[in-house]
């Protein structure tokens, strides 16, 4: 079974009752949370513990069903290669362009993931429906910013969540994620706001939303006509496709990230265009 090709290989967040956390292409432990390298090997899992202890791998099988479905998505993934490129240099630009995060690495590869238990799913050795991923970019946001709940952070966390729809040209596909998260995040700003007497609790529902909404993608579209930002954001995307995977260092390197024009600004004036208090 091991002669088949690695494909990938992704670390698992895993808590200590075996629920998958998360996971990232990038290994990053944490105290009291299980670390799990796991090799995607087409129709097997290969997994082993590397954090708080090491531990065997072991396989973990994939039905040919849920094989089938992985494989579908893979070969459709790599059809529109670029795209997705484009939509995760998007999200990397808008991070620096609104100076809300650095962007940790970009990766074009495609891969798949086991969910749920992953601690029952080793006593049967099969995997419950995997998932698929395809091209990933990981935004590190400093613990300073998000302890200080500054609404102007919140607003350009929200606003980068764009960067994959503009970066694109508009293509829907794969924003669904990005909306749901945008969306969220301004519902609980303006529930913020309103139990602090900011605004009227009849602008949290979905009308006063999506005018926060429109307000943060026609910055975010702004920022990517920039000549200056479009420029990079193309040498972003050449660079993506071409290594398939970058590195913080080289990510700030095509960006010249300290250059970007700084749009922090706008944020701010978002803010008190929608008379939206300093902290939330």
């Amino acid at each position: 079974m091991t002669d088949e090709p690695l494909l990938s290989q992704t670390h698992l967040l895993v808590s200590p009752e075996g629920q998958i956390l998360q996971d990232r292409r990038k290994r990053t432990d944490q105290a009291g949370v299980e670390t799990w390298r796991c090799e995607y090997f087409g129709r097997f899992f290969r997994v082993a513990m590397v954090h708080p202890r090491e531990t065997e791998a072991q396989i973990i099988r994939i039905e040919n069903a849920a094989y089938q479905v992985l494989e579908q998505k893979r070969k459709e993934y790599l059809t529109r290669k670029l795209q997705s490129a484009r939509h995760e240099a998007g999200h990397a630009i808008l991070c620096y362009a609104l100076r809300v995060a650095t962007v940790e690495e970009m990766n074009l590869r495609p891969s798949a993931i086991p969910r749920g238990n992953l601690h029952g799913q080793l006593k049967r050795q099969v995997a419950s429906s995997p998932s698929f991923i395809g091209a990933t970019t990981y935004a590190v946001f400093s613990e300073a910013d998000q302890q200080a709940r500054e609404t102007r952070f919140v607003l350009g966390v929200a606003c980068q969540g764009f960067g994959g729809l503009v970066g694109s040209c508009g293509d829907q596909r794969g924003v669904d994620g990005d909306l749901t998260m945008i969306r969220d995040m301004l519902t609980r700003l303006l529930r913020s706001a309103a139990r602090q007497g900011v605004v009227a609790s009849n602008d949290i529902g979905q009308s006063g939303t999506a005018e926060l909404e429109n307000r943060l993608k026609s910055l975010a579209e702004e920022i990517m006509s920039n000549p200056v930002v479009a420029t990079r954001h193309e040498e972003l995307v050449k660079q993506l496709v071409e290594t398939e995977q970058l590195n913080q260092q080289e990510i700030e390197a095509i960006l010249d990230a300290a250059t970007l024009p700084d749009y922090t600004s706008r944020l701010e004036e978002i803010r008190k265009e929608f008379h939206l208090n300093k902290k939330c």
